[in-house]
């Protein structure tokens, strides 16, 4: 009698693990075949909190039943709820928390430094800027634009960076090797290999530093082997500079660094004299810097 019933159990336990399959591949065929609207069927890889996404494309057997034509889209960039999403040929504004796409009439999209404003380009390799509506701010007619704050745009021109305003009648030609939007005051330049921040009025400095890196009101700086942040008044936030053991180069400034930065989150890594990192996170809004 007990056989009879370890037998009955065993059955009906595989009855409803072969329902749960069918119905399994029923909903994978629905998505991969039945519907693959981007405003309904999106799916990240590698889930982290409420955002779940991937750095690089993704062909493994669960982006290949879960993505339509085999590659999951990956982020780009992120800011509060929308993401910037790459399927490897062209970008996406996507609200994750919606689960919409807001814009997809470009062929790339970046954050602007101006919160609800997006650099574009188009299928020419032509830049612009867009609102969050996708209203056009600035006409999509410059070889590439690299920010825009406050109506301030930084923009290139046969590899050099200048900046222009339209309603403060400020134009700089395009004469150096970077440009740093901070705000309507300063702005910082990299010339001959070093970095300067300056003034719209004067526009020259004695104070060069090896590395400048600027984000959502926090300037991080390089100069003589210590990393500092101030703020956009020029002030140092930390009690004192951090002091960084890794050969600086130019080229790779920020991979040197690994920054990261979304969120009002400026993420950076320093390499110590034990030739170890010390990884740091400093908030923006409340200036405050924490190791882990």
């Amino acid at each position: 009698m007990k056989k009879t019933n370890i037998w009955k159990i065993i059955w009906l336990v595989g009855v409803y693990v072969i329902l749960l399959l069918i119905l399994y591949l029923v909903v994978i065929y629905k998505v991969k075949w039945e519907d693959r609207d981007l405003n309904k069927y999106l799916y990240f890889y590698n889930c982290s909190g409420s955002l779940c996404t991937t750095d690089s494309k993704i062909a493994s057997y669960y982006a290949s039943v879960m993505c339509p034509d085999k590659v999951c889209p990956y982020i780009k960039e992120k800011s509060g709820d929308l993401v910037i999403l790459s399927n490897g040929e062209k970008d996406y504004i996507f609200n994750y928390i919606e689960k919409k796409v807001i814009n997809d009439k470009y062929k790339t999209y970046k954050f602007a430094s101006s919160n609800n404003y997006y650099i574009v380009s188009d299928d020419s390799n032509m830049y612009g800027i867009i609102d969050s509506e996708g209203t056009p701010i600035v006409d999509v007619s410059y070889e590439s634009i690299t920010d825009f704050f406050d109506g301030f745009i930084a923009f290139a021109a046969n590899n050099k960076y200048g900046i222009y305003n339209k309603e403060k009648n400020i134009s700089i030609d395009p004469i150096y090797d970077d440009i740093l939007l901070i705000n309507d005051k300063y702005f910082a330049y990299a010339k001959d290999n070093e970095y300067y921040i300056v003034s719209y009025e004067n526009k020259e400095s004695d104070n060069p530093y090896s590395y400048i890196y600027v984000y959502n009101g926090a300037i991080l700086t390089i100069k003589n082997g210590e990393v500092n942040i101030l703020d956009y008044d020029l002030n140092s936030k930390l009690s004192s500079p951090l002091a960084c053991y890794f050969p600086y180069t130019r080229e790779q400034e920020r991979a040197t660094l690994k920054i990261k930065a979304h969120d009002n989150i400026l993420e950076f890594s320093i390499k110590n004299e034990e030739n170890k990192y010390d990884n740091y996170v400093f908030y923006t809004k409340s200036y405050q810097l924490f190791s882990n």
